[in-house]
């Protein structure tokens, strides 16, 4: 990320000296690596200096006007969102996107465009020390906003109820659900909402869509195509389907995927 940053022109300083008041910035924005103690952040406090998270001055600032399309839950999320802008960059939408890598097709892991897509890496962690709701009910609180709930691993129980907070506009879900929890309701308006189901070797969501070992794409039955390429196992699988089924809830034509 540093390599990045400073290949942007964007000057890097090290470590949280009190020091970095004198730069007088309009607002400083707060990572959920920082904590009570620290000495930067104690003298922001002590000063009465405005503060915010990183994915509420994104939501405001960045996310506001956009689709946001969110990738969260445990497993894929990385894979997952680079498929998903990439799918969009190849059909010609041209998606803003914040990806927690470098995806080798961009060469960068985040930016912004006039497009009104804006994929993002949704993670379920803690948005700050003030603030210890997910991030992604932040970043996914625009008025279009779709979740892709990719995981093959049981989701902490706190994590669920959160989704009754992001719009209703619709949610990927695939994976399981811890025990005793179930998926919250009316959180699927646009009818895209689905779990995936492994039925004999074919992944498929109840929607339509599916995948089968030999990853030939079909939806509601009609062949779509060929997935190509060198990743292995289920799981790679499940990052692809969700990654196309968000892709045409998007818009995205099956012939441009």
């Amino acid at each position: 990320m540093s390599t990045q940053l400073e290949a942007q022109g964007i000057e890097l300083i090290d470590g949280f000296g009190t020091g970095q008041i004198n730069l007088k910035p309009d607002m400083f924005v707060i990572g959920n690596v920082v904590a009570r103690g620290n000495p930067l952040m104690e003298e922001i406090l002590n000063r009465n200096l405005p503060y915010v998270s990183g994915p509420q001055w994104l939501a405001q600032t960045i996310l506001h006007d956009k689709w946001v399309l969110g990738v969260a839950a445990r497993n894929g999320k990385t894979t997952t969102s680079a498929m998903l802008a990439w799918v969009l960059e190849y059909a010609g939408l041209n998606p803003g996107f914040l990806i927690g890598g470098v995806p080798q097709n961009f060469g960068i892991s985040a930016r912004l465009t006039e497009s009104p897509f804006f994929v993002i890496e949704a993670d379920e962690y803690d948005t700050a020390f003030f603030d210890k709701r997910s991030k992604f009910v932040h970043t996914t609180r625009a008025p279009r906003s779709s979740i892709i709930w990719n995981s093959t691993t049981p989701t902490s129980s706190p994590t669920l109820p959160r989704l009754r907070r992001i719009p209703s506009s619709g949610a990927h879900r695939a994976g399981q659900r811890p025990a005793g929890q179930q998926w919250p309701r009316g959180r699927a308006g646009s009818g895209v909402a689905a779990r995936l189901l492994d039925t004999g070797g074919a992944l498929r969501y109840r929607r339509g869509w599916q995948i089968d070992a030999d990853n030939r794409v079909a939806l509601n039955s009609e062949t779509q195509g060929t997935l190509q390429w060198e990743l292995l196992g289920e799981h790679n699988r499940m990052n692809a389907l969700a990654a196309l089924a968000a892709a045409r809830h998007a818009g995205c034509p099956s012939h441009r995927v």
